[in-house]
């Protein structure tokens, strides 16, 4: 779990990590990629995979309905990432 985990929070293109439809990919791939390395365990992965990314989805449905509603140029941004 960790690994598809860690895919999702970090990588080397910016943004990867901002929204479920941007990670969704890279969590798939992710697992197609342990269970090929790991056919004994395949189905562990996919499952795995399919419940964090129901949480992903989850929690991008919560974010939307707590903050679409905000007007846009009422909107603000809080980051205490340099890049931003």
């Amino acid at each position: 779990m960790y690994a598809v985990r860690a895919a999702c929070q970090y990588s080397v293109r910016p943004g990867f990590r901002e929204t479920w439809p941007t990670c969704r990919p890279g969590l798939s791939n992710i697992e197609k990629t342990l269970a090929a390395a790991d056919p004994a365990d395949a189905a562990d992965f996919r499952a795995n995979a399919a419940r964090y990314g129901k949480e992903l989805q989850d929690l991008d449905a919560y974010a939307h309905s707590k903050l679409d509603p905000v007007p846009i140029d009422r909107r603000k941004v809080l980051t205490s990432h340099d890049a931003l």
